[in-house]
Order: structure tokens, then sequence, then C-alpha cells
């Protein structure tokens, strides 16, 4: 009985890790990309790509949780982020890297 009920604990725990990581993590991009022209947060562009680089990082595996629902979310997050880089790439100047995170 206490394995199925640590089973099932443990399903629950996915799920909900599931469904609000990936929409946590699309509303702070959004929000890093909607705010990248304000004066005194000029740099959430920047955090917005840095965001992408954690989710990608194998130490947290935040992308798993955007492969659920035949991974909608994480063609939804990519998206943004693709929008991001390009916004990037547009206010970069001659250096096409310099809004990459190092």
């Amino acid at each position: 009985m206490p394995d199925e009920t640590g089973d099932r604990r443990f399903r629950e725990l996915t799920r909900v890790r599931q469904i609000f990581v990936p929409e946590l993590i699309l509303r702070l991009h959004v929000m890093f990309y909607a705010s990248r022209e304000h004066v005194f947060v000029c740099r959430n562009l920047k955090r917005a790509l840095e965001l992408a680089n954690i989710v990608a990082d194998s130490m947290h595996k935040l992308y798993g949780n955007f492969l659920h629902l035949d991974g909608r979310r994480l063609g939804e997050y990519l998206d943004a982020v693709s929008r991001a880089t390009i916004a990037g790439l547009e206010g970069g100047g001659s250096d096409p890297f310099k809004i990459i995170p190092s």
C-alpha cells in the first residue's frame, strides 16, 4: 500500500510539473520579451535567452516538462525563443552574437 501511495503521489507531482512549469516559463519569457524596450529593463531580451539556456540545461531537465501533449508547449516555447533571437539580431548591430548569453 505505501508503494502505491508513493507512486500515485509521484504521478500527481509529475503531472503538476508538466502543466505549470511550461506555463510559468512561457509567461516569464513573454514578460522579458515584452519589456525589452523599456529603459530600466533593457537587458530583458538577454534574460529571455538565458532562460532558454536554463530550460535546455540537462542538470535541471526542465525541457522534459514541455514534452507532454505531443510537444505542443515545446513548439510554442521555441517559437517564442526564435522571436526573441530575431529581435536581438535586429538590435545587435554588426555583431549577431552580441545578445547571446556567454
